[in-house]
């Protein structure tokens, strides 16, 4: 019987119980990649909250990547010395940790600018490009001290769009069959077991991209099947459309299970599920009903760095998030000191339909290809942006939520209103 508060060994790693923390954008670094004292902050109150193992939030390959502001990166060798200090004291805690490696988008240089660039657009060179970004940051997290990486293949940025047919339309080797979409997560993986074989590497996998011509579950358990055959080392099971919100304990958690249990009947590599976790009983009955070896966390512990701390002690205890994702809401909390958010690549966003850049917002698919800095003020009951008032019915997802508690996150305020602001997932 498994328990999930007892040790376990997986490739490289040695952890003292079943609950993982998955990535959880921040969007708090430097431009150039760097850590703020306040990430610093909220890993160390992570590690001395009780998870076994930590997944530190999206963490670009590229200092060409422009897709947020805030990312974290490990582009440049300058930046090694930081993220050791993040190791240095996660592990101080006993705590494993693994970065999670990713890529919002490509952008390729034009006459002194970066043009957001699509998969069927990418010459074969820009793709080698990409593994070797994926590759060379996997040795720095090495030497940073990261006791693993994780491939993030999901959630419709680059290397989930590049898997997605509704995306890729490729007639090369990189397009077409799901073993064709699947080579560029093939070829990143064998480089980084080739120049870091000591790193724990993991992938992060929409079960499906729950989007018209899309992903299917089929189309990812095989690909699973692919990284297990060329030697993953775990997977993570998501899937688009995260952060639902409504989650109670003991009614509807867990929305990504039964595809997480389908694909841990069939891999040899232990898989992890996410989504929707909130009580001790749930996720122990998960693991003892199904081949699933890990539960990961990510709103729980936006809420309560140090729930698993707390379940152990008394296994009663419910996750005090209520799914409001009110979480998502911490870059508007910044909107309302600085006037200013840099959100992506919308550059016809003054000629078209505020609704549709909304739209197009919370669904994490910008089409446009320049980077602009949106401007917002409040005015009144109204919103300002590039001169055009927009009612607060449109832009309320950018409110500054108000409440009596406080979430991990910048410490951010939340309220218990059902609304979403979907800006970046969290599971």
């Amino acid at each position: 019987m498994k328990k999930l508060f007892e040790p376990i060994s997986l490739k490289g790693l040695s952890i003292k119980n079943r609950l993982v923390r998955s990535a959880t954008w921040e969007g708090i670094a430097n431009p150039d990649g760097s850590i703020t004292e306040e990430a610093y902050d909220i890993y160390r109150e992570l590690a001395a909250g009780g998870v076994s193992l930590i997944i530190t939030g999206f963490t670009s390959v590229s200092l060409h990547d422009y897709y947020f502001g805030g990312m974290m990166r490990l582009c440049d060798d300058a930046l090694i010395p930081q993220y050791r200090k993040l190791t240095d004291l996660i592990h101080q805690e006993g705590c494993p940790v693994i970065t999670q490696l990713a890529l919002g988008a490509f952008y390729r240089e034009q006459k002194g600018r970066y043009i957001q660039t699509e998969p069927d657009e990418m010459t074969e060179e820009e793709i080698r490009l990409v593994i070797k970004e994926f590759t060379e940051a996997a040795a720095r997290a090495e030497k940073a001290g990261f006791d693993g990486v994780q491939i993030h293949a999901a959630h419709f940025f680059f290397l989930s769009r590049f898997l997605s047919p509704a995306v890729n339309h490729r007639k090369d080797q990189y397009g077409g069959s799901v073993e064709n979409r699947a080579r560029i997560l093939l070829e990143i993986l064998s480089g980084i077991k080739s120049t870091s074989p000591d790193l724990h590497v993991t992938i992060k996998l929409n079960c499906s991209d729950f989007t018209y011509g899309g992903l299917t579950e089929s189309e990812s358990l095989e690909i699973l099947k692919l990284l297990d055959q060329a030697g993953i080392d775990s997977a993570e099971i998501s899937g688009n459309g995260t952060s639902v919100g409504g989650i109670r304990a003991h009614k509807n958690e867990g929305y990504f299970i039964p595809f997480a249990a389908e694909a841990a009947d069939v891999l040899s590599c232990p898989v992890i599920v996410v989504g929707g976790f909130r009580s001790f009983d749930t996720m122990e009955a998960v693991l003892n009903q199904t081949n699933i070896e890990l539960i990961s966390l990510s709103r729980p512990l936006l809420r309560e760095p140090d729930l698993p701390n707390k379940m152990k002690a008394d296994p009663s205890v419910i996750s005090k998030c209520v799914s409001c994702n009110a979480c998502y809401s911490s870059q508007a909390e910044k909107i309302s000191h600085t006037g200013a958010l840099l959100v992506g690549t919308y550059d016809n966003f003054t000629d078209g339909d505020p609704s549709e850049f909304l739209r197009n917002l919370n669904n994490h698919m910008p089409t446009a290809k320049e980077n602009k800095l949106i401007f917002i003020e409040k005015t009144g009951h109204t919103y300002q942006m590039k001169n055009q008032e927009v009612a607060d019915d449109i832009l309320h997802q950018l409110e500054v939520w108000k409440g009596d508690e406080t979430c991990h996150l910048s410490k951010q305020k939340f309220c218990r209103r059902n609304q979403q602001t979907a800006v970046s997932p969290a599971e």
